[in-house]
C-alpha cells in the first residue's frame, strides 16, 4: 500500500527512494529554461561546443542507453529460457521486466537494477565479441534519420555559432547531417584523434566520437574499455572548454571516463561556461557532484530543466536566429521532417458493403419542444431556488432555477397562480437550442423531468424524477438475512449522438422503503436484481426485460405525442418514439435484414470483430495455448509464465496481513474463499466456475493464522479532528507495513479497510490534501 501526501502550500515533494535522482530545489546552479535562452543570446559572440548523450538520438528513432540495458537483458534472459521467447519479448511491458529481472537476480552473478555498471556489464554479458558489440550498434542505426535537433545545430554551425560536437554515441547523426549543409565536417574519433589540434576555419564542424563510431576500428562499450579516456581527447576538450562555452544534451554522466575527462578540464582555469540541459527536473547524482565542484573551483556550471532534445534546439534556434530567412528556413525543415506539420483526416468508415446484420439498443428517439417560459422569482429569506422549484411540480409545473432566472414547463394560468406572490416582471416565453438541454446539467434535469412525467402519466405507471415502476411488480431479496422489498421497473437517460436525441431505457427496481437499505445493502441488492435478470442468457433476458416494458410504456405499441403538462394545449409538445434506434453491420455469413426493418432506424454502423486471444501455458503440451476468454484460459491452461515457478518464483505466495480487529473476521472468511470453488448463476456463457486459487493460477497461496496478522487500533476513529486522525491513521499503517516489511519471505502485504475507517483514508482543505491508497 503506498501513501501519498501532497501539501498544496509545501515546496517539497517526496519521489520513490531518492537513490536515482535529485528534484531540483533552490540550487543556485539551476537556470529556468526562459533564463538559458536568455543567456545563451547575450553571449552569441563567444562560440559555443556541444556535447550529446543518447538522449538527443532518441528522437531519431535510436534507442536510448536504457533501451538497449533491456534489450542485452532480454536477449540473455530469452537465450537461457528458450521456452519463454514469445512471452517475454516485449521489453515495454513491466511485467516482462519484473519477471526478466527478478530471474537475472536470482543467477548472482549480473549487476543490481539501475546500478552504474550495468551498461557495460550486459553489453559484455550479451555480445562477448567485440565486432558483434560492433554489428549490434551498426544494426541499431541502420535506416535512422537525423531528427529537427541535429539539423538546427548543423544550422547554428553555418552560421559560426557552434564549432565543435562531442559525442558518446555511435550513431554519426550529427556528422550525416553536417554533410547535407554547407559545411566540412572533420570527424573526429579513436582512430583519428591527432585530427582534433587544428585551428578554427569557416564552416567547419569537428565532430567528435569519444566512444568510437562503429563504422571505424573498435568502439568503447565493455567497463575495460571505458575504463580510461584519451590523453589526447582529454588535452582538447581541455583546451576547447577554456575559451567556449559548453551545452550538454541527452547525457546523464553514465561514463565515469567522460566524467572525470570533464571534471579535470574544468578544474583548469578558462572563462567558458557549462550548460547542463537534462530532461526535467530530476538531476542524476553524479551530475550534481559535478556542478557543485565545478561551481566550488571558481568556474560557471549550470543545470537547465529541459523537455527533449528537438524542442530545446528550436527554441535555441528562435532565440538565435531572429533573421526571416533563417525563420523561414527552419520552417521548411520542419515541413520536411514532417514536424509540426497537420495530418490531414478522414471521416471514419466503418465499412463499403452493404448492411445485412442489425442489433438492437435500449435507444428510443426523442423530441421535444424547444421553448419554454422565464420569469424571475424574489426569494424569502432561507429559500432555497432549488426547493421553490420542485415545490412547484406538484401543480404540473416543470421548472428549474438559472442564472437568477426560473425556466419552466407548464400551463402559464398556473404558473401566474403558483408564484405571483414572488414573481418580478413579466413571464415571457423563451426559446433555448435543443444542444442546451443535452449540455446542460440544468436543463438536463428539467427534460428528463417532463418526459418521464409524461410517459408515467401515458403508462399509468408510478414514477420520480428518472423512473417508473409498477406497484404490481412488488419482489423481494434477501440481503444478509435481511429482506429488502422493492418494485421492478425502468430507469430513463438522456443520450444524444450529435444528429438526434434518445431515451435511454434501463431495467432498475424502487425500494418500499428507502431509508431501511444501507449503502452496502443496496450494492448487494442492486447486483442480486442484475443477475436474476439475466441469469444464464444474459443478452437475451436483458432484452426480455426491456421488450415488457417497452409494451407497458407504448401502450398498443404506439408512439407518444403529448404536451406538457399531460393533456394540455400549453404548446409545449413532446414526442417519444415507440421503436428504438438499431446498430447496422455487414456480416461475412449470409444474413438478410428483415423485411420489416426500416433503414431510418440504423444510425450507427459497426465491425463484428473477434476478441484479442490471449496466450496460456499448457504444462501437458509444453507449449503456449491460446484462448480470448481470459479466465477460462487459466482454468483449462495456465498463466503463461508458469514454467518459471520454481525457477524464479516461488511455488507459494505468501501473505502479510494488515487489518483492524473490528475487521478480522469478514476478511479471514474472504481470504478462505480463495480456495474454494464457486459456482456462478449469472450470465455463465461468459463468466466461468471458479476451481480455486491453485488450480486457476498453479502456485499456492499462503494465508497466515490470524495470530500472525498485525492488527490497526481504532484509536483514530475516536479523535475529533479529521485532519490529526488521518495523519495518525496513515502513521499506524505505515508502521505496521514497516514491520510485515522485515520479513523477506513476504510476497504481498495485503489491507482491509473495514468501512468505517474510510473517513480516515481521505482529507482535504485550501492547504492540505490527503489521499492514501
Amino acid at each position: 500500500m503506498e501513501s501519498f501526501i501532497n501539501f498544496k502550500s509545501a515546496e517539497w515533494l517526496l519521489k520513490g527512494d531518492g537513490l536515482d535522482s535529485v528534484e531540483v530545489q533552490n540550487m543556485d546552479y539551476v537556470l529556468e529554461f526562459d533564463e538559458f535562452v536568455r543567456s545563451i543570446k547575450q553571449n552569441m559572440d563567444t562560440k559555443f561546443s556541444m556535447f550529446l548523450g543518447a538522449g538527443a538520438s532518441v528522437e531519431s528513432g535510436v534507442p536510448s542507453a536504457g533501451e538497449c540495458i533491456w534489450e542485452w537483458k532480454r536477449d540473455i534472459f530469452i537465450s537461457k529460457n528458450p521456452v519463454l521467447a514469445e512471452t517475454h519479448n516485449n521489453i515495454k511491458s513491466e511485467p516482462v521486466k519484473r519477471s526478466i529481472q527478478n530471474w537475472l537476480d536470482n543467477q548472482g552473478i549480473y549487476p543490481q537494477l539501475n546500478s552504474e555498471e550495468e551498461y557495460s556489464k550486459y553489453i559484455e554479458a550479451a555480445y562477448k565479441i567485440a565486432d558483434d558489440r560492433r554489428k549490434y550498434f551498426q544494426h541499431l542505426i541502420e535506416g535512422k534519420s537525423p531528427s529537427l535537433g541535429y539539423h538546427i545545430i548543423a544550422l547554428l554551425a553555418e552560421n559560426e555559432i557552434v564549432k565543435s560536437v562531442w559525442t558518446t554515441n555511435f550513431d554519426g547523426l550529427m556528422l550525416k547531417t553536417a554533410h547535407s549543409y554547407g559545411l566540412v565536417p572533420i570527424e573526429v574519433t579513436l582512430e583519428s584523434q591527432d585530427r582534433i589540434f587544428r585551428n578554427d576555419t569557416d564552416k567547419e564542424l569537428l565532430c567528435i566520437a569519444l566512444h568510437g563510431d562503429y563504422k571505424y576500428g573498435p568502439l568503447k562499450n565493455t567497463e575495460t574499455e571505458l575504463d580510461n579516456q584519451s590523453e589526447v581527447l582529454v588535452r582538447a576538450l581541455t583546451h576547447e572548454i577554456e575559451k567556449r562555452n559548453f551545452i550538454v544534451l541527452g547525457y546523464s554522466g553514465r561514463d565515469n571516463s567522460v566524467m572525470d575527462a570533464l571534471e579535470r578540464a574544468y578544474m583548469e582555469k578558462g572563462a567558458g561556461r557549462i550548460y547542463w540541459c537534462g530532461y526535467g527536473r530530476d538531476i542524476p547524482p553524479k551530475v550534481q557532484r559535478f556542478l557543485e565542484k565545478i561551481n566550488q573551483s571558481g568556474r560557471n556550471a549550470f543545470y537547465v530543466p529541459t523537455d527533449g532534445f528537438d524542442k530545446t534546439m528550436l527554441n535555441i534556434a528562435h532565440m538565435f536566429f531572429e533573421n526571416e530567412d533563417l525563420q523561414r528556413r527552419i520552417e521548411e525543415i520542419k515541413k520536411n521532417l514532417g514536424v509540426g506539420v497537420e495530418c490531414e483526416t478522414t471521416a471514419f468508415q466503418p465499412f463499403a458493403d452493404d448492411i445485412n446484420k442489425c442489433m438492437d439498443t435500449n435507444l428510443f428517439p426523442i423530441k421535444f419542444s424547444n421553448q419554454c417560459y422565464q420569469f424571475k422569482i424574489i426569494y424569502k429569506d432561507g429559500e432555497k431556488p432549488w426547493d421553490y422549484c420542485k415545490n412547484l411540480q406538484q401543480y404540473n409545473i416543470i421548472a428549474v432555477p438559472h442564472n437568477d432566472m426560473v425556466y419552466a414547463w407548464g400551463n402559464i394560468n398556473s404558473i401566474r397562480s403558483m408564484c405571483s406572490e414572488q414573481l418580478e416582471g413579466k413571464i415571457e416565453s423563451a426559446p433555448i437550442l435543443k444542444d442546451v438541454f443535452l449540455n446542460n446539467k440544468t436543463f438536463r434535469e428539467m427534460l428528463l423531468r417532463a418526459l418521464v412525467t409524461i410517459i408515467g402519466k401515458y403508462s399509468g405507471c408510478e414514477y420520480n424524477k428518472n423512473k417508473i415502476w409498477r406497484k404490481s411488480e412488488k419482489f423481494s431479496q434477501m440481503v444478509d438475512g435481511k429482506k429488502i422489498i422493492a418494485y421492478r421497473g425502468i430507469q430513463f437517460s438522456l443520450f444524444s449522438d450529435g444528429k438526434y436525441n434518445y431515451l435511454a431505457f434501463i431495467p432498475a427496481y424502487f425500494y418500499e422503503n428507502k431509508k431501511d437499505v444501507s449503502k452496502e445493502e443496496h450494492l448487494d441488492f442492486s447486483k442480486k436484481f442484475i443477475e436474476n435478470i439475466c441469469q444464464r442468457q444474459a443478452n437475451k433476458n436483458y432484452y426480455g426485460y426491456l421488450e415488457k416494458w417497452r409494451k407497458i410504456i407504448f401502450r398498443e405499441n404506439t408512439t407518444i405525442c403529448a404536451m406538457y403538462p399531460f393533456d394540455s394545449d400549453s404548446g409545449f409538445e413532446f414526442k417519444i418514439v415507440n421503436k428504438s434506434m438499431l446498430v447496422g453491420m455487414h456480416s461475412k455469413y449470409n444474413a438478410n435484414l428483415p423485411d420489416a426493418t426500416s433503414e431510418k432506424r440504423i444510425q450507427i454502423c459497426a465491425r463484428d470483430l473477434l476478441d484479442a486471444e490471449l496466450k496460456f501455458y499448457n504444462p501437458r503440451y509444453g507449449s503456449m495455448q491460446k484462448d480470448f476468454h481470459p479466465m477460462r484460459g487459466l482454468v483449462n491452461h495456465m498463466p503463461y509464465d508458469y514454467e518459471m515457478n520454481n525457477k524464479v518464483y516461488a511455488p507459494t505466495i505468501k501473505l502479510g496481513i494488515i487489518c483492524p480487529a473490528s475487521g478480522q473476521g469478514k476478511f479471514e472468511s474472504f481470504l478462505d474463499g480463495l480456495h474454494k470453488p464457486h459456482t456462478t448463476r449469472y450470465n455463465t456463457d461468459y463468466v466461468i466456475n471458479y476451481p480455486g486459487f491453485h488450480s486457476v493460477f498453479g502456485v499456492g497461496l499462503d494465508i497466515p493464522a490470524r495470530s500472525e496478522w498485525l492488527a490497526l487500533d481504532d484509536v483514530e476513529l475516536k479523535e475529533h479532528d479529521i485532519y490529526k486522525a488521518a495523519i495518525a491513521f496513515g502513521k499506524q499503517i505505515n508502521k505496521r507495513i514497516e514491520e510485515l516489511g522485515r520479513n523477506s519471505q513476504l510476497d504481498v502485504i495485503m489491507i482491509y479497510i473495514p468501512k468505517e475507517y474510510e473517513i480516515l483514508t481521505s482529507y482535504e482543505d485550501e492547504v492540505t490534501s490527503i489521499l492514501y491508497h
